[in-house]
């Protein structure tokens, strides 16, 4: 996607979500909020004890949300179910 990220979200079709590390300095629940402006949709959730680095700092966690998510599962359900 190139250009502006809130335009090209709105433009985009699909189920989308946003993962972000509760502990993440350079993003935070602001930062997700904006992204979630165009596509009030989109899930966003918050991976506790987790940096910027998902998937090294937490990488059960972030496995099982990938997993689940393909599965067609909810990363809000996996979150609660396992974690």
């Amino acid at each position: 996607m190139n250009g502006d990220l809130q335009a090209g979200l709105k433009a985009s079709q699909g189920k989308l979500g946003l993962v972000y590390g509760e502990n993440n300095k350079h993003f935070e629940l602001r930062s997700a909020e904006y992204i979630n402006e165009p596509r009030p949709d989109m899930t966003l959730v918050e991976l506790k004890d987790a940096q910027h680095h998902l998937f090294l700092d937490r990488p059960i966690a972030f496995t099982d949300l990938v997993k689940e998510t393909l599965a067609g599962g909810s990363l809000i359900e996996c979150l609660v179910a396992r974690h």
